[in-house]
């Protein structure tokens, strides 16, 4: 009997590979950089959202809303070092302050007149806000607020949202689950379901620390959250004693705000 011929590859494999054919022949700096760089870093780079086959693209300048990588390959930037601070990257005023603070000297360990002038503008503009802490990450900040919920509470489980990313040891994904989670015992939730969440919310009773939420889904999909999920979640928390955590480094820009002010939806740690 003769052997069944071989499956032809499908046009989307085909695609696929076309487009990693091209996108490494524009890039040979680029692959160069990751092959030496694989040696001394982790997967070439230490931020988990730049490691991607066959190579990340390796930036050399940003000039307004643009970028150039070292190849000499121009972009578009509509990704804004994914944050809330859209300012391109050549702001005249961001660099100004930033060479007259350089120019007073590095690194000085200890407080000064900046920190508390940017903690009062953001606390001017975020009505939940009663006393703010600064981080060095979004990781750092999330991992504060669902310990300090904790330790306030004096209870120890957390709910989170399946697609949710709260940091490189905070992250949920849809389909199956990341080796380095923080061990805080975590339970799972689908996004916008409102029953499901309310119910486990309630199941938890004093055993539930805090509820983190994105108000919209960043990682997973930019999926926004109905206010109708939100507020349910809210009153439910409260009514357990538990504390609600918005991670809002992503969705700040949506309002003065933040998402939160436009909701109308306030949580207890932004």
């Amino acid at each position: 009997m003769a052997p069944f011929p071989a499956p032809e590859r499908s046009y989307l494999e085909a695609a696929l590979l076309e487009a990693r054919e091209r996108y490494a022949a524009k890039r040979p700096n680029s692959a160069a950089l990751h092959r030496e760089a694989v040696s001394v870093l982790p997967g070439g780079n230490t931020r988990t959202v730049l490691a991607y086959a066959p190579f990340p693209t390796a930036m050399d300048r940003g000039e307004s809303c643009r970028l150039w990588d070292i190849d000499g390959n121009a972009y578009l930037d509509l990704c804004g070092e994914y944050t809330a601070g859209l300012f391109g990257h050549t702001e005249p005023r961001i660099h100004s302050a930033m060479q007259q603070a350089m120019a007073r000297g590095l690194s000085l360990g200890a407080v000064g007149k900046a920190e508390q002038l940017l903690a009062r503008i953001l606390y001017d503009r975020f009505s939940s806000i009663d006393l703010i802490r600064f981080t060095n990450s979004g990781t750092e900040a999330n991992l504060i607020a669902l310990s300090a919920a904790r330790v306030s509470t004096g209870r120890s489980r957390i709910i989170a949202f399946k697609g949710g990313y709260h940091g490189s040891v905070l992250h949920f994904p849809v389909t199956g689950a990341s080796p380095i989670l923080v061990p805080f015992p975590t339970t799972l939730c689908e996004y916008n379901d409102t029953e499901g969440t309310v119910a486990a919310i309630k199941a938890m009773g004093d055993d539930l620390a805090a509820v983190i939420v994105e108000p919209m889904v960043g990682g997973g999909g930019c999926i926004a959250a109905s206010p109708e999920f939100l507020s349910a979640v809210t009153e439910a928390t409260r009514a357990s004693g538990a504390l609600l955590i918005f991670d809002e480094v992503m969705t700040s820009r949506m309002a003065s705000g933040g998402m939160q002010q436009r909701l109308d939806v306030e949580p207890d740690i932004t």
